[in-house]
């Protein structure tokens, strides 16, 4: 069963989203590409802002598409965060293809940024295609060597594909930078089996 809010708390959830939308329009609006959140010490990008809302935005119907927000963000000049937002529509909407080639525009306009990346690299690897998404990780590293999330990812994709050797050497490098995950009980037994079926001698075993 999914998670159920009594509807008298919905409406206060509502509120402070329509809230929040109608100041961040109106803060792109007056120029700025980055917004200071209460809890949040560090401005938050309105592209990575937006794409964050947009799903809570469309299910409960404050929005049909995202037209509005990409029209206000090009009449600022905004063109890297339309397209961060226009992926995520794709997304929410299923359509990868698309949501791909938006955050490829984006990757085209702000080539070290590290999140397009990672996106491109995730959609890659939800229509399995495996080389695209690994293409895209390594492009990650090559700028963060140490990003956990893309880590993470590349061994997923050497456990599906059964590679050992590699499994043992992803995992190694997720224990170097998270060593509280060594006692996890799932990744135990995968990495465990990835050394005996590989023949390679891991750091953490």
């Amino acid at each position: 069963m999914g998670t159920h809010i009594p509807l008298e708390q919905m409406e206060p959830i509502r509120e402070d989203i329509r809230g929040n939308f109608k100041n961040w329009i109106e803060q792109v609006q007056s120029g700025k590409n980055e917004i200071h959140l209460d809890d949040d010490p560090e401005p938050i990008n309105v592209g990575l802002l937006f794409s964050g809302a947009l799903e809570n935005l469309y299910l409960l119907q404050e929005i049909d598409d995202a037209n509005s927000i990409l029209a206000v963000l090009k009449s600022q000049e905004m063109h890297h965060e339309a397209e961060i937002v226009s992926a995520r529509w794709h997304e929410i909407q299923g359509n990868l293809d698309r949501a791909v080639q938006s955050y490829q525009a984006a990757h085209e306009l702000s080539p070290e940024d590290i999140f397009i990346l990672y996106r491109i690299g995730k959609m890659e690897r939800l229509m399995g295609k495996t080389g695209k998404a690994m293409q895209a990780f390594e492009k990650c590293l090559s700028i963060e060597p140490d990003n956990l999330d893309v880590i993470i990812e590349i061994a997923g994709i050497h456990e599906n594909a059964n590679d050992y050797p590699k499994i043992v050497e992803t995992y190694d490098k997720i224990y170097d930078l998270r060593p509280d995950l060594v006692s996890e009980k799932g990744m135990k037994k995968v990495y465990k089996k990835a050394c005996k079926k590989s023949g390679v001698e891991g750091k953490y075993q």
